[in-house]
C-alpha cells in the first residue's frame, strides 16, 4: 500500500510539473486612421516574441504585403499587462495603464502618414 501510494505521489508530482503554464490571453489592435482600417491580433502574455505581419497579416490592415498603423490598442488585458512593439533599440510600449498608442510616440503630433509596422515585433508579458 505505501508503495502505491508512493508511486502516485510521485506521478502526480511529474504530472503536475509538466503541466504547461497557463498565461493570459492579449489581444491586441493596430489601427490605420488613414485608411480606416483595423486588425487584431491575440498572443499569450509569456514574454514571447511576436512577428507583426504574421499576426497581422491578411488582415484589413494589411496592405498589400505591408502592415501600415498610426495607433495601437489594448482590447482584451488583464492588470499589470505590459506589451511592446519592439523595432531594434525602438520600443513602443501599450500596458494596461495605457491601453492606447499613438506609434510615432507623439500624442500631441498629428501623424502625416501610417507607420511601417512590418520589421516590428510584439511582446505582451505579465
Amino acid at each position: 500500500m505505501k508503495t502505491s501510494t508512493a508511486i502516485a505521489s510521485t506521478l502526480l508530482g511529474t504530472v503536475a510539473l509538466a503541466a504547461p503554464s497557463r498565461r493570459p490571453l492579449i489581444t491586441v489592435s493596430l489601427i490605420n486612421e488613414f485608411a480606416g482600417t483595423s486588425g487584431e491580433a491575440t498572443v499569450p502574455a509569456n514574454g514571447q516574441f511576436h512577428d507583426v505581419p504574421s499576426l497581422f497579416g491578411n488582415s484589413a490592415i494589411d496592405e498589400n504585403g505591408q502592415i501600415l498603423a498610426s495607433s495601437a490598442n489594448l482590447t482584451r488585458f488583464v492588470d499589470n499587462v505590459f506589451c511592446s512593439f519592439n523595432k531594434g533599440d525602438r520600443i513602443i510600449a501599450i500596458n494596461s495603464q495605457t491601453p492606447s498608442v499613438d506609434l510615432d510616440g507623439n500624442a500631441n503630433v498629428a501623424l502625416l502618414e501610417p507607420i511601417l509596422m512590418n520589421e516590428f515585433q510584439l511582446q505582451c508579458q505579465v
